[in-house]
């Protein structure tokens, strides 16, 4: 994946997921067991080869009985965080209602550059009530200007303002793609 000043293959969807997946797998080859796969995507391989080592190749007597020097509350506790997900996104209804999940109108041909805008550091942090709908709507100063909001990325305003990312960074006179929160974009 590549990282840079202008590129931050991490920040996309497809190529993330795709490592992600090529990890786990690669995990799972190297341990034998999923639990320890996905503890691993924590902890690292080498740490839970260490582990298994030591201990066996159950994640529970790990647990109880490795004292790996940085084998702590984080790694220990990262397989059942996992399983907590998984529950609740398979059973979201039962913990959040009906939701009305957004899907994408199309996937894109092209992969975009997309660095997340920071946070800036001064920011009332936002309600958890707020709605992703309300979050997303431009916030317009003025015709030709758009308020970045928490979350935004220049793909994402280039798409809704009908130009492309190079032009977003022209106008704003950007070298690169970083954007944050509260910034004020000429958009026209």
């Amino acid at each position: 994946m590549q990282v840079n000043s202008r590129v931050d293959d991490r920040l996309d969807p497809i190529k993330s997921s795709e490592a992600a997946a090529r990890l786990l797998r690669d995990n799972f080859a190297a341990l034998g067991t999923w639990p320890l796969a996905i503890t691993a995507y924590n902890h690292g391989r080498g740490g839970m080869l260490q582990a298994q080592r030591e201990v066996s190749s159950d994640l529970t007597e790990i647990i109880d009985e490795y004292r790996g020097p940085v084998f702590g509350y984080a790694s220990m506790n990262f397989y059942s965080e996992f399983l907590a997900a998984v529950e609740v996104y398979e059973n979201y209804s039962q913990y959040f209602g009906e939701l009305v999940l957004d899907t994408p109108d199309s996937l894109p041909t092209e992969r975009p550059i997309q660095i997340a805008a920071a946070k800036p550091s001064k920011a009332p942090a936002k309600s958890a009530t707020n709605s992703k709908s309300a979050a997303k709507k431009p916030a317009t100063v003025a015709a030709s200007k758009y308020k970045v909001q928490n979350g935004d990325t220049l793909f994402e305003i280039a798409k809704r303002f009908g130009t492309s990312i190079r032009e977003l960074m022209d106008k704003n006179k950007l070298n690169n793609a970083a954007i944050y929160a509260g910034q004020v974009l000429l958009v026209k």
